[in-house]
């Protein structure tokens, strides 16, 4: 398991004193967006084993300490009052690893074609 933290780890405060049906959209965009740091890595190397991440790759992911950037765009009139209607924000998420840096955009429910940080076709 990766464990990330947010830069004001005052967050994790919020979440765990709030109901999730409380939450509301500013809070979301607290907790989410930012950038956040590898605070610790257990049994990773055997869940890159099962992903088929070769040995070399496999050694080179153990040495990283990526930083996460998490960003939500939504358009400027967009308050998303009718729960029914697909969210219109668009997420972005970047994760620096030293070596490699990717980033992935999307829309929630919405399915996108993607790459792993060693190469291999996602969807």
């Amino acid at each position: 398991l990766l464990f990330l933290g947010p830069e004001d780890s005052d967050f994790a405060n919020t979440l765990n004193n709030t109901e999730e049906n409380d939450l509301k959209p500013a809070d979301i965009d607290l907790f989410f967006n930012g950038t956040f740091y590898l605070d610790s890595s257990e049994n990773f190397e055997p869940y890159l084993t099962e992903l088929g991440v070769g040995y070399f790759l496999r050694q080179l992911a153990m040495l990283a300490f990526p930083i996460v950037t998490v960003a939500r765009t939504c358009p400027a009139e967009s308050s998303h009052p009718i729960p029914s209607l697909p969210d219109p924000c668009t997420w972005s998420i970047k994760t620096d690893a030293a070596v490699r840096t990717h980033v992935i955009t999307f829309q929630l429910g919405e399915e996108v074609e993607d790459y792993t940080m060693d190469g291999r076709s996602i969807k």
